[in-house]
């Protein structure tokens, strides 16, 4: 899967959560969000460890800067 691709991929799912309200025992809306941090293996130094590194500070970087979003890194 290219870069391009898990993007469109994140946002999708990212749009499916937020678009699902479920509702409560006692008929309240409830609904959620989701945010996506995405990165991609460009050289082969890269270790699994970098990636999640990377992928974690991504998603931190969505949540600190208003949630429901998908940031890269």
């Amino acid at each position: 899967i290219s870069f391009e691709q898990a993007q469109v991929q994140a946002n999708n799912m990212r749009e499916a959560i937020a678009n699902n309200v479920i509702t409560t025992i006692n008929n309240k809306p409830l609904s959620c969000t989701a945010s996506f941090g995405l990165t991609a293996k460009v050289t082969n130094k890269k270790t699994l460890k970098d990636l999640l590194s990377s992928a974690d500070k991504a998603l931190y970087q969505a949540k600190s800067t208003g949630r429901n979003q998908i940031r890269t890194y």
